[in-house]
């Protein structure tokens, strides 16, 4: 087949030759924004506690705390592809459920 009726078939099922695109400049390890991050169970818990205590219960929907990665720049942002929080509630408290993800628990 001719290399420009190729071509014209692949523009026409929108799709780009990757041979194409990857070359010596291309990384053959991921390329993260996001930096190693550890979060301390017993920070979190001090902090959940202390959200617990200090934030009113008419702010109850709002008490989350996000795994915010620093390698984001202040975007809520635990990693690329995924978000981790934390939510206090207190008893009587409630907020409404999550109904966009399985995940969150």
């Amino acid at each position: 087949m001719a290399k420009g009726l190729l071509e014209e078939r692949f523009k026409e099922a929108s799709v780009l030759q990757l041979w194409l695109h990857v070359g010596p400049a291309s990384a053959h390890e991921p390329r993260a924004t996001e930096k190693a991050c550890m979060w301390s169970w017993r920070e979190l818990k001090s902090l959940s506690n202390t959200i617990g205590d200090e934030i009113s219960g008419a702010d109850a929907e709002g008490k989350v705390l996000v795994l915010a990665n620093t390698g984001f720049g202040g975007r809520l942002a635990t990693t690329g592809t995924l978000n981790a929080a934390l939510q206090v509630l207190n008893p009587g408290e409630t907020a409404a459920p999550h109904r966009y993800s399985m995940a969150a628990i």
